[in-house]
């Protein structure tokens, strides 16, 4: 389970400062990779994601900004990633040429 934990933490740092997508328990949370630590990260901008809509869309349908940063304990993640919709509104587009 350690083995996991080190893994997670080292795919998260190497997105320090990038949009990211988080899926826990059934809610989509979307904001900027603040910090990482050995149990989990801080989601800075966060914004809680009520429905994506289309996967490839560039904005989510429905969300809601959370007003603070949000730590995201790394046994909560089920998926994560850089969907398009994630870049809405941040100007950071990683990924995006």
């Amino acid at each position: 389970c350690r083995g996991q934990l080190q893994k997670a933490e080292n795919e998260f740092e190497k997105l320090k400062g990038e949009a990211v997508a988080i899926l826990c328990a059934r809610y989509w949370w979307r904001g900027i990779v603040a910090e990482v630590g050995e149990d989990g990260l801080l989601l800075g901008a966060c914004i809680l994601v009520y429905e994506t809509g289309k996967v490839d869309g560039s904005t989510p349908k429905s969300e809601e900004a959370c007003g603070a940063d949000t730590f995201i304990s790394f046994d909560a993640i089920e998926l994560a990633g850089q969907f398009p919709w994630v870049f809405a509104g941040f100007e950071k587009k990683v990924g995006k040429k």
